[in-house]
């Protein structure tokens, strides 16, 4: 019975030691809301070899979180797809891997502190 549950408890361990791990590394992120604006640049997507691949646009975004702290962010998109002037964007921003992902958010899930800061 003492090994069953020595075993259980290595074996929850080693499901919990990555999320553990992953909160200390990069505490899950932080999430910064913004107002997007102009591309800044329209950059090639190559592969290994230098093959040109498709097309992604670059965004200088100035976030906010939500006690109203900024930092100017860097945002990528997928594909050759543009972000829509004036839309709202949240930004989970980790400080091991700088933009984590994005998503499109609506005014009211732009939390108060931040929306002081942007336009609406």
């Amino acid at each position: 019975m003492k090994k069953l549950w020595i075993g259980l408890a290595v074996v929850a361990i080693l499901i919990a030691a990555p999320f553990v791990v992953g909160k200390v590394y990069d505490g899950w992120g932080t999430s910064y809301y913004g107002q997007v604006g102009e591309a800044s640049s329209r950059q090639p997507s190559k592969d290994d070899q230098g093959t040109i691949q498709g097309y992604y646009y670059v965004y200088h975004i100035k976030g906010y979180d939500k006690d109203g702290k900024s930092r100017m962010l860097t945002v990528n998109t997928m594909g050759d797809k543009k972000f829509t002037k004036g839309h709202y964007i949240k930004i989970l921003w980790t400080a091991a891997k700088g933009v984590k992902n994005y998503e499109g958010v609506k005014w009211s899930a732009v939390p108060q502190k931040a929306q002081n800061h942007l336009r609406h």
